[in-house]
């Protein structure tokens, strides 16, 4: 018993493992917009708790590995704000949109804007979610479930723009701005969106029993989508920052596509679905 709680431990430490941060850096602790900036070896996150900024390092040192090993990319320093489920939107004038599908175009405009290269597949993206008139579940249902589906955006960011005035201290040395929802805050996306959409069905009680059996896969499968907007717009942002855009490297986008997540059912992988 005791071999196997030792096992489990080392695991968990494993799947947590401990990041380090240059605290001496002079932007170190730097504060915006209730976020506090964590300086790491190649990147800076802007967060609002250490343990969503450790979320956001060590996602992107396993990304850094795998891009120098397999494509041989080097993404310059990046600015990452890392997005937890509380937080408040990082966008403040864009509170004020009440659909949803518009706060989350806005975000992909900002994205385009600071990339300069627009993403054909955007639109498509942003329209998935299929006709609800034929579902069990309520308009309302369906717009609080829109609703956290924002949560999961993520994107590029002009480091310029007024709409989030990043302070210079941080942007100056930053090659790169990206919004990137930490693993935990897609975890509650999905969880919170699956017990919205059972609590509203009419699923007997026998059937509620066989889901909770299930519940695991059906988690799975919701992880996938709702991790779209960052797969597909790191990986356009990575795309552009290897010049990869010029077309003349398809197996290299391609395997960069597959590092990223981003080969999902918009059928992403192809360096035709970008164009100036």
């Amino acid at each position: 018993m005791r071999s196997l709680l030792l096992i489990v431990l080392l695991h968990l430490s494993a799947c947590r493992a401990p990041v380090s941060w240059h605290g001496e850096h002079s932007t170190h602790g730097l504060r915006w917009r209730g976020h506090s900036a964590y300086v790491g070896e190649f990147d800076t996150i802007l967060a609002t708790s250490e343990a969503s900024a450790a979320d956001a390092l060590r996602f992107m040192g396993e990304l850094r590995a795998r891009l120098a090993s397999e494509v041989d990319l080097q993404p310059g320093r990046g600015l990452i704000i890392a997005v937890a489920f509380d937080d408040p939107v990082v966008l403040e004038e864009l509170e004020e949109l009440e659909d949803p599908e518009e706060y989350m175009c806005a975000v992909a405009l900002l994205h385009t804007r600071a990339l300069g290269v627009a993403l054909n597949t955007e639109a498509a993206l942003l329209a998935e979610g299929g006709d609800s008139q034929d579902s069990q579940i309520s308009e309302e249902t369906v717009q609080r479930i829109r609703t956290l589906f924002t949560r999961s955006m993520a994107g590029a960011l002009p480091a310029d723009a007024e709409e989030i005035n990043l302070p210079p201290a941080l942007t100056d040395s930053a090659a790169w701005v990206f919004m990137l929802p930490t693993d935990d805050c897609l975890d509650e996306v999905v969880d919170r969106m699956i017990t919205l959409a059972v609590a509203e069905s009419d699923l007997g009680f026998a059937q509620r029993a066989v889901f909770a059996l299930i519940r695991g896969r059906v988690e799975e499968k919701f992880a996938q989508q709702v991790g779209q907007f960052r797969s597909i717009f790191l990986w356009h942002l990575l795309y552009v920052i290897g010049g990869l855009d010029k077309g003349k490297e398809p197996e290299r986008a391609a395997a960069l596509a597959r590092i990223c997540g981003a080969q999902g059912p918009a059928g992403l992988g192809s360096t035709e679905e970008f164009s100036e």
